[in-house]
């Protein structure tokens, strides 16, 4: 709720292993890959108990707010996420920021920051 935590982004490609990251041993983001780099129901339910698991462990609890994507599930046996889904349809490029350009300014800050690292 402060911003003082910051979760590494998700972030879909095509490919399973990127040839321009070959001798790369970690990421600053959490990579998957799917043919149409696309998320999937399998890869939602996986990122969503992989940050259940570190907030429970974390003793900290967390709302998520998510769109009505079909990939976005209810997982079960979650211990320390709340999944809260917005009920409204065809009003996501209005409530979510990622669709009102902030994917292309993340894209663009993110490589210059590669770049000059």
């Amino acid at each position: 709720m402060s911003g003082n935590e910051k979760l590494k982004p998700l972030v879909i490609g095509k490919s399973k292993k990127l040839r321009c990251f070959k001798n790369v041993k970690s990421l600053p983001v959490e990579y998957e890959a799917n043919s149409n780099a696309w998320i999937t129901t399998m890869i939602w339910e996986r990122h969503i108990r992989k940050l259940d698991s570190q907030f429970s462990y974390q003793k900290i609890h967390v709302a998520i707010i998510v769109d009505n994507c079909t990939a976005h599930n209810q997982p079960e046996n979650l211990k320390a996420i709340k999944i809260v889904f917005l009920f409204a349809s065809n009003v996501t490029a209005l409530l979510q920021l990622l669709d009102q350009g902030i994917i292309r300014d993340f894209k663009r800050k993110y490589k210059k920051m590669l770049v000059k690292d």
